[in-house]
């Protein structure tokens, strides 16, 4: 599935790839934007703390259940709120909840 939508507050399109089918086009565009943050911070992390081993991610509250997963290769990291990671994962990393 195809989503495109547009951001009035930026004026610009985003257009994203979703096996989702119920979700709507602002909600899966939130999710990417979420996940996009945590990507941010990994690379704040790698530039103002290179000496950090360690951090942990916490999910937003309010969910049934948890699943995290490594992005790229679907491993499976954990299933609760949530999840410490160390070594720091480089710069690009995604993961997903």
């Amino acid at each position: 599935r195809r989503i495109a939508y547009w951001d009035s507050e930026n004026e610009r399109l985003f257009e994203f790839i979703s096996n989702n089918m119920e979700l709507s086009a602002e909600k899966i565009a939130l999710i990417y934007k979420q996940r996009w943050q945590i990507e941010l911070l990994f690379k704040q992390l790698k530039l103002t703390c290179p000496e950090t081993n360690q951090i942990t991610l916490k999910a937003l509250s309010g969910f049934f259940a948890y699943r995290w997963f490594n992005a790229l290769t679907k491993e499976d990291l954990g299933q609760s709120s949530s999840l410490l990671i160390s070594p720091v994962p480089p710069v690009g990393t995604k993961i997903g909840i």
